[in-house]
């Protein structure tokens, strides 16, 4: 399966110009082969193309179009600039003929602390919990402290911090602190994912 197909396949999202040939917005081709990716990412690769192939690409508004008018090709342009496109993902592309969209990663849910203060802890989500732990308190004058991590729960976050509304933390600007002591934190955090995952339970055995 080329471009070509894939933009003409059942629910492609691709803008084509009315005209003949028609001319397709290069980003929408992109995401097409290599999932959600910028217009900025778009651009890119075509200047990094036109620098190697004679063409000569302009740009066109759509009707139903927000933000800056997308980079217009035809068909075989775009066949050109994905046969010279570097990267793993691309490469895969050409040799399989599949879509490679970025496998996206399932975050953890974290709880910390701050190493000053027991009654305030921080919920959040990441792919790198250690790294944002050093990230958080490396222009500080305190240590952060991971209390739990549960592993590809991260999704359960803003669930989390919508039960805890009452506790939040009303003494700095973050959005993800809470007033809860560092003793009960984890067992409070643990609670809810039990409580949300038996709810999401329910809701699955009533569509069977």
């Amino acid at each position: 399966m080329g471009v070509s197909d894939l933009a003409i396949a059942p629910g492609a999202d691709v803008r084509v110009t009315p005209e003949e040939p028609p001319r397709y917005a290069f980003v929408d081709l992109m995401r097409l082969v290599l999932g959600d990716i910028s217009q900025s990412h778009a651009s890119a690769v075509i200047s990094r193309a036109k620098k190697r192939l004679d063409i000569d690409l302009g740009r066109y508004r759509f009707s139903n179009g927000s933000g800056p008018a997308p980079m217009v090709c035809t068909m075989k342009e775009a066949e050109q600039i994905f046969a010279l496109m570097g990267g793993t993902r691309a490469g895969a592309f050409r040799a399989t003929g599949e879509p490679q969209p970025k496998k996206q990663l399932m975050e953890d849910l974290y709880v910390m602390r701050y190493s000053i203060d027991e009654s305030a802890v921080k919920i959040g989500g990441s792919n790198k919990t250690e790294s944002r732990r050093r990230a958080l308190q490396a222009s500080h004058n305190f240590w952060m402290q991971t209390l739990a991590v549960f592993p590809k729960k991260g999704y359960l976050e803003p669930k989390i911090h919508q039960k805890l509304q009452a506790v939040l933390s009303g003494r700095g600007a973050g959005v993800e602190w809470f007033d809860i002591h560092a003793s009960h934190a984890v067992g409070v955090v643990s609670m809810l994912i039990q409580e949300l995952e038996a709810a999401e339970e329910a809701e699955a055995a009533k569509k069977d």
